[in-house]
């Protein structure tokens, strides 16, 4: 694709709905890495967050992201 097209999406929004705050930040670490040399990738869940997902674990998403390049 060569960076010329965006790909948005990424996130299984059961496995943040169903899992632990440590199983979302390992599971963004894990995508981070797939993608890590795709241009143009954006992280984030195609507006489909289920009901009842755990704040906590949002959270967790944003800070992994955040951190990505430290960890």
């Amino acid at each position: 694709m060569g960076g010329k097209i965006l790909l948005i999406g990424g996130l299984n929004t059961i496995k943040l709905h169903d899992g632990s705050p440590e199983d979302a930040k390992e599971y963004v670490i894990e995508t981070l890495k797939v993608f890590k040399n795709t241009p143009g990738f954006i992280l984030m869940d195609g507006h489909n967050i289920a009901p009842g997902t755990p704040l906590d674990n949002l959270n967790t998403v944003t800070e992994a992201v955040k951190n990505y390049e430290r960890i």
